[in-house]
């Protein structure tokens, strides 16, 4: 029996991307992406659309989310901006638009109560080591289980744009997370190893959804003078580049031509944290591209996932 993952990266308001391009998914389907796939796996912007698809929420909602809300999202007050020396020494954003629209989505919802199995990465920042969010193990475990709002929370808590989250288990336990991006931003090959838990690789089939490639080089003679301060962001888009792409090859050599990645070049530069009404435009336009480029691919994903009758 085929075993089929669905894995989507980090990158923030760049999570339209994937969003739509699974909206299309659903869409040749005729299905929810909850039954074309046994495992989802999902980091930060990638964990929030694998945590609704893993609740049966369609993507067509997510991309709603995103349009709607995302300005909502990436929104500071002057005060804020004051308060925390536009960004110098505070995150830039508050965690209250992000937890309304959050709330709003998933509402009451369990990691206990997925219909698919899930997989979410985040980082625990007080006992310094990685965690993931696993459904099986909030099924068996009170204290592994969490609402899917708070999840959500955790894994997309990208340091020095949000502030770190703080969640509580459905046991009482309480531990606080930043972005699952520092070590998965690409979370395939974390997929990968779980299936490989499970058995061969053999039956396996892998479905890949980035947010997009930004192209733009750093040049060195830019780069030699940056310090601390002008290193952080490129820092975090180097390392969560490099991240993904590394993953992305070591799954390709593991499943070749049963795994499929689907990253889309960025023109320009494409900020995570831009939700103005024309960067929204363009993300949308960019993956409407990549579907009509890709429309035979897009067919194939279809015929991979899709349930085989008996």
């Amino acid at each position: 029996m085929t075993r089929r993952i669905l894995s989507i990266d980090g990158g923030g308001i760049l999570g339209l991307i994937p969003a739509v391009i699974l909206a299309d998914i659903e869409a040749r389907a005729g299905r929810p992406a909850a039954e074309l796939f046994d495992l989802v796996a999902g980091t930060s912007t990638g964990g929030i659309i694998a945590c609704a698809v893993a609740a049966g929420i369609p993507a067509r909602d997510v991309v709603a989310l995103y349009r709607e809300r995302g300005s909502e999202i990436f929104s500071r007050s002057l005060g804020h901006r004051l308060a925390t020396g536009f960004g110098l020494w505070g995150p830039q954003y508050g965690a209250g638009g992000v937890e309304a629209a959050l709330a709003a989505v998933f509402g009451d919802r369990r990691l206990s109560g997925c219909g698919v199995g899930l997989l979410i990465p985040a980082y625990d920042i007080e006992a310094r080591t990685p965690h993931l969010f696993k459904s099986h193990k909030a099924q068996d475990y009170a204290w592994r289980d969490y609402y899917l709002r708070d999840v959500c929370r955790a894994t997309s808590a990208a340091p020095t744009y949000f502030p770190p989250a703080r969640i509580t288990s459905l046991a009482g336990d309480t531990a606080t997370f930043v972005d699952g991006g520092l070590y998965a931003n690409n979370p395939a090959a974390c997929a990968l190893a779980r299936a490989a838990k499970a058995g061969s690789l053999e039956d396996v089939i892998l479905v890949s959804l980035g947010t997009g490639q930004i192209e733009r080089p750093y040049l060195y003679d830019v780069a030699r003078r940056w310090g601390l301060a002008a290193w952080v962001r490129p820092l975090l888009d180097c390392m969560f580049d490099g991240q993904a792409d590394t993953a992305a090859h070591q799954c390709k050599a593991l499943l070749g031509d049963r795994m499929v990645r689907i990253q889309p070049a960025l023109p320009g530069e494409r900020a995570m944290d831009d939700a103005s009404p024309k960067a929204l435009q363009t993300l949308s336009a960019i993956a409407r591209g990549v579907i009509a480029d890709q429309d035979a691919l897009f067919d194939k994903i279809c015929e991979m996932t899709l349930p085989k009758a008996a």
